[in-house]
């Protein structure tokens, strides 16, 4: 669990077309996979993110001609 005040400076991790950032609002999140990895979070007005997913998932191959 990590708490990000206010203000902080964000730089995402994709390089060198990422975005960098300030944040307006302060959050809570819980970091799984490390300190800038957040799973999952909310912020101090109230929207809230995660991210699931099931390792066993598959999807079947399109019904038409896209890649």
């Amino acid at each position: 669990m990590l708490v990000n005040k206010r203000g902080t400076k964000k730089i995402s991790q994709l390089r060198p077309q990422g975005a960098a950032w300030t944040a307006a609002y302060g959050s809570v999140t819980f970091n799984q996979f490390g300190r800038d990895n957040p799973m999952t979070g909310i912020n101090e007005k109230g929207l809230m993110v995660s991210a699931m997913w099931l390792d066993e998932t598959r999807y079947p191959p399109p019904a038409d001609s896209r890649l």
